[in-house]
């Protein structure tokens, strides 16, 4: 069984490698390098930026000399480091003897790719070309200094008026990080910022966020970028007036869209969003072809990428598998982790009743919890401790919701959300014998609080 799969990320690359340990004899086509969007341009990128202004957060609370190094100095190091990435990527593709071609791919039909002119034969194919920046299509959108994600690695000078279209976990993470650094950052949000946050985590972090002095506008709708050669500011109607905004530079980060365009050749089926439509297998509507990643749309996330590869690659050697959405966690790197899995007290009121669903907090008032960076941080602002909220249906007493935010506490979400597919109650958790001290103090909380469920 040889399998062509079209794109080295996440899923690709998961894929490639499940598929070589069942027997088959996978290629990957790749045009860039092996890790995709995510380990080049995307989430590695903006999770280290965040880690690097934490760090700069805890060295001055512990009444520390923060580092002199600059801004241009921190990105130097990022892109050291992603080229060690893309050393051991490739190192890793040559030892598992996993067979990698360089090139842009061309389908041809449903077992033919064509790659700078070359004819490569497969007995399946296996998209996964990932996907790119959505873009607006407003005036001034091509002006020096309009900038998404993908340019951030290159960046060699700090903005000083610094505007983010987009109040979704990328914005905040960047707002957060370059207000760190020093730049005056502005949000712009068509709706409301981090609304797939619980509204207390959401509340949380918008107080912190504008108490460093990062502007946060919701209902922003951006009109059109000004400037001549280069931006100046941003036209934005926020609630029916419209209002300018300055900046030399501003990113947009206003979603993603996949690249699907390499099936429509073939007649694979596409949804309204771009996105290559795909079953429970991830099969295409074309036989022996199926896509995986960020080209099937949303989630968008790197670990539901890499599963949706492992699902793939199963069904292609006759394992029958399923793909799986329920309870994915996920997180958004700000000043601590913003962590999240299952439903928010919205969703839970809504789908079981208010009075069948108990709400368990430990708010961010006290010099509590303790764990990793936050013993520190509670003697400069005892709200930098972090807090935890806990969603709970009486009747069954099944955890239907968990949220964090503390500084690596989300290491224990993963975990949670497979407790939580199997039923897990507060009761169970609080059986849990905890590591301590640590930042996730769900059993803590479970013990502490069993009587009001």
């Amino acid at each position: 069984m040889r399998a062509i799969i079209i794109g080295g990320g996440p899923s690709g690359k998961f894929g490639a490698t499940a598929l070589k340990m069942m027997g088959s004899e996978p290629v990957v086509i790749e045009k860039g390098f092996l890790g995709g969007e995510c380990a080049n341009k995307r989430c590695i990128i903006e999770i280290s930026l965040a880690e690097y202004a934490i760090s700069l957060d805890v060295a001055e609370a512990m009444g520390l000399e923060p580092s002199s190094t600059s801004f241009e100095d921190v990105m130097k190091d990022l892109r050291d480091f992603r080229e060690m990435m893309r050393q051991f990527f490739a190192m890793q593709a040559k030892t598992s003897g996993m067979e990698e071609i360089r090139g842009e791919a061309r389908l041809i039909d449903s077992k033919t790719v064509e790659v700078d002119g070359e004819t490569i034969k497969g007995d399946v194919i296996v998209i996964a070309t990932g996907s790119r920046p959505f873009l607006p299509d407003i005036a001034g959108i091509d002006l020096k200094g309009v900038i998404t994600y993908q340019n951030i690695i290159d960046m060699r000078e700090l903005p000083e008026e610094f505007v983010i279209v987009g109040g979704g976990a990328v914005g905040a993470s960047y707002a957060y990080s370059f207000n760190r650094f020093g730049s005056k950052v502005t949000v712009l949000e068509g709706l409301t910022f981090l609304s797939q946050e619980d509204h207390d985590l959401r509340s949380y972090a918008m107080e912190q966020l504008e108490n460093r002095g990062i502007n946060i506008v919701e209902g922003a709708m951006v009109q059109e970028v000004k400037g001549n050669s280069k931006v100046e500011s941003v036209i934005a109607e926020v609630n029916g007036e419209k209002k300018e905004f300055s900046a030399d530079c501003i990113l947009f980060a206003t979603g993603l869209i996949p690249n699907s365009e390499i099936a429509k050749d073939i007649g694979v089926k596409i949804g309204e969003r771009n996105e290559i439509v795909v079953d429970e297998r991830m099969r295409t509507s074309v036989d022996g072809v199926y896509a995986v990643g960020d080209v099937t749309g949303p989630p968008f996330l790197t670990p539901v990428a890499r599963r949706e590869g492992w699902v793939a690659a199963s069904n292609i050697m006759g394992n029958d598998l399923k793909i799986d959405y329920s309870l994915i966690p996920h997180f958004t790197a700000l000043f601590m982790d913003f962590a999240s899995v299952g439903l928010t007290e919205e969703e839970a009121v809504k789908k079981y009743g208010k009075d069948n669903v108990a709400v368990l907090m430990m708010p961010p008032v006290a010099p509590y919890p303790l764990g990793n960076r936050s013993i520190w941080l509670a003697k400069h602002d005892p709200k930098l401790t972090g807090m935890l909220k806990l969603l709970v249906e009486r009747k069954s007493r099944k955890l239907v919701g968990a949220h964090m935010a503390s500084y690596s506490g989300k290491n224990a979400l993963h975990y949670l959300a497979a407790l939580m597919k199997k039923g897990f109650t507060i009761d169970e958790l609080a059986e849990v014998i905890e590591v301590y001290p640590d930042n996730d103090l769900f059993p803590v909380m479970a013990k502490q609080m069993l009587g009001m469920v």
